[in-house]
């Protein structure tokens, strides 16, 4: 009896790992990073940060707490909203606060900027991986949106933020808000300019990417695939949340979700 307990204790099982320092136990990151020129004081700091219980913790119950779809809001109405466990939300924070979306395009040459992103991204990435996607995929919006400068003037202050903030809509409204004025009061969301509608077409695939690049990594796969085939595929207006008319999420979110 003793022994069934004590195997049903756990005692046969490593200990956790975590709380550690990640950078500091990782001597051929920091060898790499020595000799390529990164801001050590900034890993040193980094790897300790994350390898606390409470980052590791998140990133247990993001991976646990799939997405949930909300179809409707309190009062019925239809707001088809993806919502993510609080934990999901502080990885993102902590990668946010950090720069990992946007050290390298702040960075000057020469002082290792790139590679330490890279670094701290690899840290991060042993806590929980999945949010990683949509933090790369800011980083890669930055670098397309030089290619086209009246757009990067507008969004890059606003993309290399070190201020995460989880909402979607209401971020949405207020940077366009910010667009009107610029535009000289505008309204941004009638026919107006091409620019304007650039600008918007361009915050509503960013915002409905990352949705879906979670849903993909996190959610059920029958629900992920109807999210993405009514949100990416084809251009369906120029509103946050737009579906295809002929999408039906009802029935496949009612066998995809479970019942609570």
């Amino acid at each position: 009896m003793d022994d069934a307990m004590t195997l049903q204790a756990g005692a046969n099982q490593p200990p956790p790992l975590e709380p550690y320092d990640l950078f500091a136990t990782d001597p051929v990151l920091g060898a790499a990073m020595e000799r390529e020129g990164a801001q050590r004081k900034v890993m040193a700091s980094f790897g300790k940060a994350v390898g606390t219980q409470e980052v590791f913790e998140w990133g247990f119950l993001a991976n646990r707490r799939s997405p949930e779809l909300a179809t409707h809001d309190r009062f019925g109405n239809r707001i088809d909203e993806v919502r993510y466990h609080p934990a999901y939300h502080s990885l993102l924070d902590m990668s946010v606060s950090a720069g990992i979306h946007c050290m390298r395009y702040e960075s000057q040459p020469g002082d290792g900027g790139v590679v330490t992103r890279n670094a701290l991204m690899y840290l991060m990435s042993q806590a929980e991986v999945g949010h990683g996607c949509p933090t790369s995929m800011t980083s890669a919006a930055l670098g397309a949106l030089e290619h086209q400068p009246e757009l990067a003037a507008t969004w890059r202050p606003r993309l290399v933020s070190l201020s995460y903030d989880p909402r979607l809509v209401e971020t949405l409204d207020r940077h366009l808000t910010g667009l009107r004025t610029a535009m000289g009061g505008h309204d941004v969301g009638g026919s107006g300019t091409s620019r304007e509608a650039g600008a918007r077409r361009l915050v509503e695939q960013m915002a409905q990417c990352w949705a879906a690049s979670l849903l993909v990594q996190h959610g059920d796969p029958a629900l992920a695939d109807t999210y993405v085939q009514s949100r990416l595929v084809g251009d369906w207006g120029s509103e946050l949340g737009t579906l295809n008319p002929t999408a039906n999420l009802s029935h496949i979110a009612a066998r995809a979700v479970p019942s609570r």
